[in-house]
């Protein structure tokens, strides 16, 4: 293989549209990256997403790729789901985590990387293997399976093995831990003062299981670790890459780093993409600027010609880009695996037995008497998701109220709110309101004025520990679909909440 193939393996690209772009077709061809990376900006269904992975993987065949193309994916369950009309979808990690179940758990992720087989995805960003220690996380929080580091590691397990039994690779992130940060790497780069006792203990134990569980791909978090690396980020620091990930830990997959165009990496440019291959990265990840793509395929191939970066090195790290492709299947005929009536009854059944009553079991299940006024309270946003709770809540309820407010509500949102809420029960779904002061502020003036409160927390359930003592309390953990469907089952006594806190409060 050529040098400028074997530059070109080791840089994954995003692109903008939901066809090929004439960039992308000039990175392929020309440039000849070697992996693509797919966000919702490139979805629309099923089909397209297999007629785009189609057109992607001919161009590098008929340009003269020696390795076949590889498309990527963040598929995690919840939110962080960039293929989502016509696919199943599986709430967030920390909801699977509320069943306690491994076998659920490797059954979501074997239905993802089913349908991402289908579609032509070959290496699923996942699973989230953060301990998510810090309630005031902006970034991870239902991303994560939990707060217990063995819970972590053996639903993570489970998770890999899902995932690559169905011929997709997994890829752990964010190595070596992103759940104690109180910053999000896309806007600043995050410090850890933990002793390597602790991180041994608590954000590398879920890593380390999931190397010993054959994970194919693990992925780099852009936080200074002040233990194991006092001064760089670990995409770029040689002590946490080759000497813990490699050396000490045993990995011989490939290290894929996060997108290097986050604002954690701002000011490492313009080497920051040598600084992770020199660090001990296989593959760097560049999402969005193709200006930024073309001169980072520039600077590696200078440095090997200047001696910066060893061919060996180089050599090494398409052998192993090269046997995680060998280990990716994708049908050559499309096969209708994509969101079947089974799998979403399935995912139905998950989300119902994660639901979680953590206050306020008196107030439920909700029959209000005639004279009683019912409010449904709810923010902005994620609108066809509060429909489908509109819609579910009133078809039960239907003298029910509604009150759309702002998702940061201004003093006369909730001065409407008040009004509407004296003298009846509110049912309000809540996000993160811990992170979220205005929000806080209304659900406390709602606790005053309503005859009784039940929140709905669609986010992480640190939110418990500001709402009023006398407000009951289902951890819902996500927006999905049959995550609200069942909530109001809940709510009017059609089943019972079974979950169970994957966080300690």
């Amino acid at each position: 293989m050529v040098l400028k193939d074997m530059i070109g393996q080791m840089v994954w690209v995003g692109f903008h549209g939901t066809e090929p772009s004439e960039d992308v077709e000039r990175l392929i061809c020309d440039h000849r990256v070697g992996g693509v990376v797919l966000f919702s900006r490139n979805v629309r269904t099923p089909k397209q997403v297999r007629e785009l992975t189609d057109s992607l993987r001919e161009l590098a065949e008929r340009s003269g790729h020696e390795l076949p193309l590889v498309v990527a994916v963040d598929q995690e369950g919840g939110g962080v789901s960039c293929l989502r009309d016509g696919f199943t979808r599986f709430p967030p990690p920390m909801a699977m985590g509320a069943t306690g179940s491994l076998e659920v758990v490797r059954k979501a992720f074997g239905v993802i990387g089913r349908e991402l087989r289908t579609v032509g995805v070959g290496v699923d960003f996942a699973p989230v293997l953060d301990v998510n220690t810090n309630p005031e996380n902006p970034i991870i929080g239902t991303r994560s399976f939990g707060d217990d580091p063995e819970l972590v590691a053996k639903l993570g397990e489970e998770a890999v093995r899902g995932l690559q039994d169905e011929g997709v690779v997994a890829t752990a992130k964010h190595f070596p831990g992103h759940g104690d940060t109180s910053l999000d790497t896309h806007l600043a780069l995050p410090r850890v003062g933990h002793s390597t006792e602790r991180l041994r203990k608590v954000e590398l134990l879920p890593f380390s299981k999931a190397v010993d569980a054959g994970v194919r791909a693990v992925m780099t978090t852009h936080i200074v670790f002040e233990a194991l690396d006092p001064e760089l980020p670990a995409t770029v620091s040689p002590k946490v890459l080759t000497d813990l990930l490699r050396g000490e830990m045993g990995f011989d997959g490939v290290v894929v780093t996060d997108c290097l165009e986050m604002k954690a990496m701002e000011r490492f440019w313009p080497e920051v993409p040598l600084m992770a291959l020199l660090a001990g990265a296989d593959v760097v990840l560049i999402s969005h600027t193709y200006e930024l793509q073309v001169e980072a395929l520039k600077l590696l191939g200078k440095a090997v010609e200047e001696g910066r970066l060893r061919i060996e090195a180089v050599s090494a790290s398409v052998g192993r880009i090269s046997a995680l492709k060998r280990r990716v299947r994708i049908p050559s005929i499309p096969e209708d695996l994509v969101s079947r009536p089974e799998d979403e009854a399935f995912c139905r059944k998950l989300s119902r037995s994660a639901l979680t009553l953590v206050r306020g079991m008196d107030l439920l299940p909700l029959r209000p008497s005639p004279e009683c006024r019912l409010l449904l309270v709810l923010p902005e946003g994620e609108r066809s998701s509060w429909d489908i709770l509109v819609e579910e809540f009133t078809g039960r309820y239907p003298k029910a109220e509604v009150l759309r407010t702002g998702t940061e509500p201004s003093r006369e949102d909730v001065r409407r709110a008040v009004g509407l809420a004296s003298g009846a029960v509110v049912v309000i779904v809540s996000k993160d309101s811990h992170l979220n002061p205005a929000y806080a502020e209304l659900l406390r003036a709602l606790g005053d004025t309503s005859k009784s409160l039940i929140v709905l927390g669609v986010g992480t359930p640190y939110e418990l520990g500001i709402l009023p003592e006398r407000a009951a309390y289902l951890a819902v953990y996500g927006s999905q679909p049959q995550l609200l469907k069942g909530a109001v089952e809940v709510l009017s006594g059609e089943i019972r909440a079974r979950g169970k806190l994957p966080v300690s409060l």
